[in-house]
């Protein structure tokens, strides 16, 4: 399958599906039309860690900004508003600035929030494959695509 895209993002975890989601009204200098971007994954089922996720005020802040905020809402995240830390006898306690909270909760549904709210812009394709190698052009020295396997599946490009 050849395709072309103006942008590859290479990785669905938090960072991946966040970029493509803020780049997604931007617009190509060639064309007045928003930036066509391959959102790319090794796999995209829910990943099966035990890991919870702590995302810091500066980060609940950054998803507001990308309007990103609901995936979290839609988790049944929990709000913290500090940190009480605890060693033998001696124990601190400190609040986040008033008006940040940061937020607790299960890291692969955060992540799958984030790949369906990805999933709804019609400019980004989300496309389950591993990427093997990349295509490179030396004399620019830019990365100019990749090469990529499905499943079982042949090389493609």
């Amino acid at each position: 399958m050849l395709s072309s895209y103006d942008l590859l993002i290479v990785g669905a975890g938090v960072a991946g599906p966040a970029l493509a989601y803020a780049l997604s009204t931007k617009t190509c200098n060639k064309r007045d039309a928003p930036l066509r971007i391959a959102l790319l994954e090794r796999s995209l089922s829910k990943p099966d860690r035990i890991v919870a996720e702590l995302l810091q005020p500066g980060g609940v802040t950054a998803l507001k900004k990308l309007g990103l905020e609901s995936c979290l809402g839609e988790l049944g995240s929990v709000p913290l508003l500090g940190y009480h830390v605890m060693r033998g006898e001696n124990d601190i306690c400190t609040s986040f600035p008033e008006g940040h909270v940061a937020q607790a909760f299960d890291n692969g549904a955060f992540i799958m929030a984030l790949r369906d709210r990805a999933r709804q812009v019609p400019n980004i394709d989300v496309i389950e494959t591993t990427v093997t190698s990349l295509i490179e052009n030396k004399d620019a020295h830019r990365v100019i695509g990749v090469l990529a396997s499905k499943a079982g599946g042949q090389p493609e490009s």
